[in-house]
């Protein structure tokens, strides 16, 4: 809550739904307060990494936000993905080389 006394909307949940809805209310002058139960920075899969379609929806949603994440970006390669259990039993899936000809 802001100390002036209020907010127009509450938002339970900073997940990409809550994050862009509170994004938009707020551009568009709407008092709004965005609750979040996680602690971050956290350990999680894909935490740290946006995919090339997030970052169309990221454009579409605020263009300029999109442009500081570029802006900011450290672009890794990502060959495959291995899948741990807690038993330790393990799956390794290769992502296909994709050159882009063609």
């Amino acid at each position: 809550m802001t100390a002036s006394g209020g907010t127009d909307v509450c938002i339970l949940g900073g997940g990409p739904g809550g994050s862009a809805a509170a994004l938009q209310l707020a551009r568009h002058g709407v008092r709004t307060t965005l609750v979040e139960k996680a602690v971050f920075p956290r350990d999680k899969v894909c935490g740290d990494a946006l995919s090339g379609k997030v970052m169309r929806t990221l454009e579409r949603l605020d263009p300029a936000l999109a442009e500081r994440v570029n802006g900011d970006a450290h672009v890794q390669g990502s060959w495959g993905v291995t899948f741990v259990a807690p038993g330790g039993a393990s799956l390794r899936v290769p992502f296909s080389r994709h050159t882009g000809e063609g």
